[in-house]
C-alpha cells in the first residue's frame, strides 16, 4: 500500500468467517465480512484494508454477505460510499448470480443519493471492447469479448449509471489484464472499478500494476481518484455533562407546557364577562405558569422580592464599607426625610 500510495485496498476471497475489524501491526485496519456461521467452510469473503488516515475518515460500514459489504467515508464536499464485491464465476448457477445482483442492487439503493458511489472488486465479468449501445458507461479500451457475466454487469451499470473505469484509458494490454490462469495461457479483465457517471472526471487513471507482491493470480488494479478524505467526528455524541443539562432543560420545558395546558383548561371553564377581564386572566395564567416553585427559590437566593422592598436592606459601597439604610412606611429612605426637614427648617430661619 505504501509503495503505490493506496488509501483503500479492496480484498476478495479473504475466507474469514464472521465480520469485524482488526488493526494490523503496520497501523492499517482491515474490516471484513464473511459467512455468519463461524463453523462454515472458509470460502469467499470480502474486506477493505484502510490506511490510518482513511480509517479516521470512516463514517460507517455495513457487512452484507460473504460477497458484499459497504463502507462510507467523509470526504471534501460530500460523503463517499465504496461497495466491495466478489461476484460468482461465469459457470455458477443462474440463481446464485441473480441473488448476488439483487443484493447488490438493494445495497446500492440504500446508499444516500448525494454520495459519491464506487463499486469495485472481483466481478468475474468480461466486458470486452465493444461498447455499442453502452457509450455512456464504457469506452472501447476493454479486453476480449463480453461473456454472460459481462452482460449482467454492464446491464447493472447501465441501470445505475455507473462508468467502468478500466475501459476508459488507452493503456497497453498488460496494464489492463487483471487475472492470468496458472498455466499462463489465459488472461482476462475481470476485476473492475466503477463510479457514478457524474463523478467520471474525478477518476484520473485506472490500470493494473504488475509489480505488486499480492501472492495471487490476480493483478493489483489501481484507480487514481481526485478526492480528499477528511477526519470524521460524530457531533451527535455529547459529553455526560451536556447530556445532563439537555435533559434538565427538556424536563423544565415539559413541566412548563403541562402547567400552561392545565391552567388554560381551567380558564376555559370560566365565563367571559368582558374582554378586559379575560385578558387579565390570561396574563395572570401566564405569569403563574412561568413562576414555578423552583424558580421562586432561585430568585429568593439572589434577588430581592417585591414584598420585601419595605424591609431593611444592606448594601456595600465601592470601598467595601457597610451602609445601612432604613425604609419608612411610605417606602422612602429615612435619610431623605431628615434632609427635607433640615432644608425646611433653614428656610424658616432665613
Amino acid at each position: 500500500m505504501k509503495k503505490y500510495n493506496i488509501k483503500v485496498l479492496g480484498l476478495c476471497e479473504t475466507r474469514w468467517n464472521g465480520n469485524g475489524q482488526t488493526r494490523l501491526s503496520s497501523g492499517d485496519t482491515i474490516i471484513y465480512s464473511g459467512h455468519g456461521d463461524m463453523d462454515h467452510d472458509h470460502t469467499q469473503g470480502v474486506a477493505p484494508l484502510l490506511a490510518p488516515e482513511t480509517m479516521r475518515a470512516l463514517v460507517a460500514w455495513k457487512p452484507v454477505s460473504p460477497r458484499l459489504m459497504a463502507a462510507r467515508f467523509n470526504s471534501k464536499g460530500r460523503k463517499t460510499t465504496i461497495i466491495q464485491c466478489y461476484a460468482p464465476t461465469n459457470v455458477a448457477q443462474e440463481e446464485e448470480k441473480e441473488d448476488f445482483y439483487s443484493s447488490l442492487q438493494s445495497l446500492l439503493d440504500q446508499t444516500p443519493r448525494r454520495d459519491m458511489k464506487i463499486v469495485m472488486g472481483d466481478l468475474n465479468a468480461k466486458v470486452g471492447d465493444d461498447n455499442t449501445g453502452k457509450e455512456f458507461i464504457m469506452d472501447r479500451h476493454g479486453v476480449g469479448i463480453c461473456n454472460e457475466n459481462g452482460e449482467l454487469f454492464t446491464d447493472f451499470c447501465s441501470f445505475n449509471d455507473l462508468v467502468i473505469g478500466g475501459t476508459i484509458y488507452p493503456h497497453r494490454k498488460i496494464h489492463k489484464i487483471t487475472w492470468t490462469s496458472p498455466d499462463g495461457k489465459t488472461d482476462n479483465q475481470i476485476d473492475h472499478f466503477t463510479i457514478d457517471r457524474m463523478w467520471r472526471r474525478s477518476v484520473r487513471d485506472v490500470r493494473a500494476r504488475l509489480g505488486a507482491d499480492a501472492a495471487s493470480d490476480h493483478q493489483l488494479l489501481v484507480a487514481t481518484l481526485k478526492t480528499k478524505l477528511r477526519s470524521f467526528c460524530d457531533c451527535r455524541k455529547t459529553t455526560p455533562q451536556v447530556q445532563h443539562i439537555v435533559s434538565e432543560r427538556q424536563e423544565k420545558i415539559e413541566e412548563f407546557n403541562c402547567e400552561v395546558r392545565n391552567r388554560f383548561e381551567a380558564l376555559a371553564d370560566l365565563a367571559e364577562e368582558t374582554l378586559e377581564n379575560h385578558w387579565t386572566e390570561v396574563q395572570k395564567t401566564w405569569k403563574e405558569a412561568c413562576t414555578s416553585p423552583g424558580e421562586e427559590r432561585e430568585r429568593a437566593e439572589g434577588v430581592v422580592d417585591e414584598g420585601n422592598l419595605g424591609e431593611d436592606r444592606e448594601e456595600r459601597d465601592e470601598t467595601g464599607n457597610q451602609q445601612i439604610s432604613l425604609s419608612t412606611d411610605e417606602g422612602r429612605p429615612q435619610s431623605t426625610v431628615l434632609e427635607a426637614e433640615l432644608r425646611s427648617e433653614e428656610e424658616r430661619k432665613a
